[in-house]
């Protein structure tokens, strides 16, 4: 089989490690507005009301959240060699059409007695890395059967982004479910979304298992 396991297997922990983390500096905080902010901005780059709570242009939001998810693509293909920057883009947009998938609705808040916030998501699960491995199987198989060799010149590239293709276009959401995360205060007029819950979200909204 052609062998492209390595990304697989690195996209199904990168999306539940590398996160955002960012605070607020609201007199008035609404912790469940500002995890709304961030999701919006996180999976479906929408930045314009992240930007409003953190006090920041929008042109700044965009670049804080386009330079996570260079480091994520970054990360995943560490190590690469046989993929052109061009075929790595065609990558990326495949990627950014996933983090569109993600399914969720910020529901309230509840302040806690340490100052921390809960805050309740309603989230509809996606299967999209439950199936890649095996939509990269058939795929490299199909290649094989046409005597594709694995070699060839963005043979790798192709696997990947057919496999990606193929999972994006058979997506299914799973039953609704509702998930609680941690707003932590920092201080007396800062809060903080950290990477642990990010993580947490992530795996909710693409579990691989």
């Amino acid at each position: 089989m052609i062998k492209v396991s390595k990304i697989i297997r690195v996209s199904l922990v990168v999306i539940l490690c590398i996160s955002i983390t960012s605070c607020s500096r609201e007199k008035t905080f609404d912790a469940a507005g500002y995890v709304k902010s961030t999701l919006d901005a996180v999976y479906h780059k929408e930045y314009a009301e992240y930007a409003k709570i953190q006090g920041i242009s929008e042109k700044e939001a965009r670049k804080i959240f386009e330079q996570d998810f260079e480091e994520r693509i970054n990360l995943e293909f560490d190590g690469v060699d046989n993929i052109s920057q061009e075929e790595i883009q065609k990558y990326v947009a495949l990627k950014s059409k996933i983090d569109k998938l993600a399914k969720f609705d910020v529901l309230e808040s509840e302040k806690t007695e340490d100052g921390d916030y809960t805050v309740k998501i309603q989230i509809e699960p996606s299967n999209i890395y439950q199936t890649l491995e095996q939509s990269a199987t058939d795929v490299s198989n199909e290649k094989i059967t046409q005597g594709i060799e694995e070699t060839e010149p963005g043979v790798f590239a192709a696997v990947l982004t057919e496999s990606l293709q193929r999972s994006i276009d058979g997506n299914k959401y799973g039953e609704k479910t509702i998930i609680e995360v941690i707003v932590t205060k920092e201080n007396a007029n800062s809060y903080i979304l950290e990477e642990s819950q990010m993580a947490k979200i992530s795996e909710a909204l693409f579990p691989n298992i």
